[in-house]
């Protein structure tokens, strides 16, 4: 009877885990995708070659200050997939979860940063284009990342039916269609925002998803 609760308790720890990064997963997605058609319909408060464009220093420091927390709930989806996947993943898989991460872990520093650094600016002063270096190099480390691990759990999969290309298809998506997106008009690069977080809803749905068979209360 000792032997079987030992061995239970770690896996219903994980499941609670998971089921509540799931949670956190949707949350991030649903609001970031809410934050993006926000963005896309604000009023413009300062000229379009300003780095906070099209916000103003109050606007844009709440923004960035909410996409400093909101970036975390998408860092615990990541999270979470690296322990469903553990059990099945390669060390391709494994290094590509962990790349991911650390990206998501950069994007939401440089969010903070950015809170301050990027008022009164312009997007081609050198500051500006420091960081919106620093902006690529994070999100191509979780678009790599993600593409290199959604390879290996498409063939070892964690998740059921089509929701096994999910971790490849974020990964994707970031190069296309996000990255050529960010170079058009604005409201292309929120689009393209949104239909990311909305794939990061999905993950989410899908990690609450492998809790649903298990003993949680």
């Amino acid at each position: 009877m000792t032997t079987t609760t030992s061995h239970r308790a770690p896996s219903l720890e994980r499941a609670d885990r998971v089921h509540l990064a799931g949670t956190l997963t949707v949350a991030a997605g649903v609001t970031g995708a809410l934050a993006g058609a926000a963005l896309a319909l604000w009023p413009r408060e300062v000229p379009a070659d300003r780095f906070s464009y099209p916000l103003g220093s109050t606007s844009h420091v709440a923004f960035q200050l909410f996409f400093t927390v909101h970036h975390l709930g998408l860092l615990a989806g990541l999270l979470a997939l690296g322990v469903l996947a553990r059990p099945v993943a390669t060390r391709a898989t494994r290094a590509g979860l962990g790349l991911g991460a650390v990206g998501m872990v950069g994007l939401t520093l440089m969010e903070a940063v950015v809170a301050v650094v990027g008022l009164g600016i312009t997007v081609d002063s050198s500051r500006g284009q420091l960081l919106g270096s620093l902006y690529g190099v994070a999100s191509m480390m979780i678009g790599l990342g993600l593409v290199v691990a959604g390879v290996g759990l498409a063939r070892r999969p964690v998740f059921p039916g089509r929701a096994r290309w999910l971790p490849l298809a974020l990964g994707i998506w970031v190069f296309v269609p996000m990255t050529p997106a960010l170079f058009a008009p604005m409201v292309w690069g929120r689009l393209a925002i949104i239909g990311w977080m909305l794939l990061f809803a999905a993950l989410g749905v899908a990690l609450r998803a492998t809790t649903d068979g298990s003993d949680r209360p």
